[in-house]
């Protein structure tokens, strides 16, 4: 059968995990390449500050996502966000569903605190030595040397001051190993996921996006990506012609091929922030859950949707 719905799932986390840290790939052979890898490889790591991301997804059903975290990793992680999803379905009111959460780091554990859509709170802990939240909040050498292997060619964008674009097109025969190995560095059993996203990151083929990188401050600053023809790849790829009429081969073709996916990403450094610290009706009330999702700073508690 047609096993969209998983698909997409699994594509969303690969391309969230592999855009958050595209910000240190490149490939020295020619200008433009260079360029690039010398203002990424001098890139600083941002200790406090707001990440905001947008996603689009139109198809039968039209999902937008948007996101936005104020964090401060130092001398402990601590972070205060916000979700919204909004989906539209033809004949149908439009449905959102909005949420808060929180981070906090104590005795090399991760705290995070959901908030319900009844306004209850659940939260998840997960461990994180110093060692894995190390290789989480800096730059790693390691990770940055894997990363380089995975570009196909670079060019140069737009100029904006000291701000400078680069489009960079990624080749997908080696996104697979670059986000396996990634994965491992975490010292995490990821077998799982792996095994989830394998399908999708084998099929999406060379795709291409575009980083904006304040050179005065060496930061990245933004990031969007039309990943369409990627996620129409690996869709299709998941439709078994043995399970379904040709009829329904048709029309899932006909819907893939008409979807379209869109992902933006926004970093400012911030000399101040709000107040990061859990609520108190958050940390006295909520529940330990189990997270099935850590993804870019935000838990999605197994239960939270449901209790």
């Amino acid at each position: 059968m047609f096993k969209g719905k998983k698909i997409l799932m699994a594509a969303g986390m690969a391309m969230a995990f592999f855009l958050g840290s595209a910000a240190v790939q490149a490939a020295p052979t020619d200008a433009a390449k260079e360029q690039f890898r010398q203002e990424t490889l001098a890139l600083v790591d941002c200790e406090k500050g707001k990440l905001a991301m947008e996603a689009d997804l139109k198809s039968m059903v039209n999902c937008h996502y948007e996101s936005e975290l104020y964090f401060s990793a130092k001398p402990d992680i601590a972070g205060k966000g916000k979700v919204k999803m909004t989906i539209a379905v033809p004949d149908q009111p439009v449905s959102t569903i909005a949420s808060e959460y929180y981070l906090q780091e104590n005795d090399e554990q991760l705290v995070v605190y959901f908030q319900k859509p009844d306004n209850g709170w659940v939260k998840s802990t997960m461990a994180m030595p110093a060692e894995q939240k190390k290789l989480y909040m800096e730059s790693n050498k390691e990770l940055v040397q894997a990363s380089l292997e995975t570009v196909k060619a670079v060019e140069l964008g737009q100029a904006n001051g000291d701000r400078q674009s680069y489009i960079v097109t990624v080749d997908g025969d080696k996104i697979m190993p670059y986000f396996a190995k990634a994965m491992n560095m975490t010292g995490q059993k990821q077998d799982e996921m792996l095994a989830m996203i394998k399908p999708v990151l084998e099929n999406m083929g060379d795709f291409t996006y575009t980083v904006e990188i304040d050179r005065a401050n060496h930061m990245v600053t933004g990031m969007q990506a039309d990943l369409t023809q990627p996620m129409r790849k690996a869709v299709l790829s998941a439709i078994d012609p043995s399970k379904c009429t040709p009829e329904q081969v048709q029309q899932a073709k006909d819907i893939v091929n008409a979807s379209t996916l869109t992902i933006s990403l926004k970093t400012v450094a911030l000399d101040k922030l709000p107040n990061l610290k859990v609520p108190k009706k958050a940390s006295c009330e909520a529940k330990e859950v189990k997270a099935e999702l850590l993804k870019g700073g935000a838990a999605v508690p197994g239960n939270a949707a449901s209790n």
